[in-house]
C-alpha cells in the first residue's frame, strides 16, 4: 500500500491518497502512519480511496480507530472515490454514514465547511 499525504489549506485538512489492496498486509503501516499525523495535531483527514480495489476486516477496523482517534478531538473523516467492491463491504457492514463517504474529493471538502 501506497500511502501519499496532501495538505488542503481551505478548509485546513489532510487528503490521504491510498494505493493497493488495503488489508491485513498494508493496514498495520497505515494506522501507524495515520496515528502520528493525528497525533502532530491533524484533526481533519479525508482519505481518498480511488485506488483502493480490495477493503478488508482489518481495513475497516483502521478507519474505525481513526473515527475514534479523531472524535474526542472534535475532528472529521471523510471517505472518497470509493470502489464498488470495497463500498460493497462498507454497506454490508452499514458504516457508509458512520465513516462519512462521498463521490468526490470536492463533495467531501464542501462537507466539511458545512459542520
Amino acid at each position: 500500500m501506497k500511502v501519499t499525504i496532501r495538505n488542503h489549506t481551505n478548509p485546513d485538512a489532510l487528503i490521504i491518497d491510498l494505493d493497493g489492496d488495503f488489508d491485513l498486509y498494508s493496514s498495520y503501516k497505515v494506522k501507524e502512519d495515520i496515528e502520528k499525523l493525528i497525533e502532530q495535531g491533524n484533526h481533519t483527514i479525508l482519505f481518498n480511496m480511488e485506488k483502493v480495489k480490495y477493503l478488508d476486516s482489518t481495513g475497516i477496523g483502521v478507519l474505525i480507530r481513526v473515527l475514534l482517534l479523531l472524535k474526542p478531538k472534535n475532528g472529521i473523516m471523510r471517505l472518497f472515490k470509493v470502489h464498488e467492491a470495497p463500498m460493497k463491504v462498507l454497506k454490508l457492514t452499514m458504516l457508509t454514514q458512520m465513516l462519512g463517504v462521498y463521490d468526490t474529493e470536492e463533495t467531501a471538502l464542501a462537507s466539511i465547511n458545512k459542520q
